[in-house]
């Protein structure tokens, strides 16, 4: 039979803090620009991990999902769930901790992580539950 390639999406929901501040800019422009969002607040994160490849033909599977939940857990929750997004990596010391940096996070931490029959085609990172961002686009 013909290995068929396919593409599986797994979500998880991560709980951070974050300040959306310039630091280039005064308190009235961060205002303008990020209202609310220049203070302290949280939000309920929802990202979606895309892979895709071919089906194992011995298991029936691109990647076993407790495989990928584990990765996902240990490069991406173990830094961003419950956490102040400003400081919880280095990366967020240069990037504003926006939902679109915190999609091009995601990807860039999981990309070499995975299984060789499996390629990350997409992260997508819902900031409330109608505004989301993907990447790559």
């Amino acid at each position: 039979m013909k290995i068929h390639h396919i593409q599986l999406s797994a979500s998880y929901d991560i709980y951070a803090s974050h300040i959306l501040k310039n630091p280039k800019w005064n308190a009235q422009k961060n205002k303008k620009v990020f209202g609310h969002c220049a203070r302290l607040h949280g939000h309920q994160y929802r990202a979606i991990v895309t892979v895709a490849g071919k089906i194992n033909s011995e298991s029936g599977m691109l990647i076993n999902g407790y495989d990928l939940d584990a990765l996902v857990k240990k490069h991406i929750l173990e830094y961003l769930d419950h956490h102040h997004l400003n400081e919880a990596d280095p990366f967020f010391k240069t990037h504003l901790p926006t939902a679109e940096w915190i999609a091009v996070f995601i990807f860039k931490k999981l990309k070499n992580k995975l299984p060789k029959n499996c390629k990350l085609t997409k992260v997508r990172v819902y900031e409330t539950p109608n505004l989301y961002v993907d990447y790559p686009n």
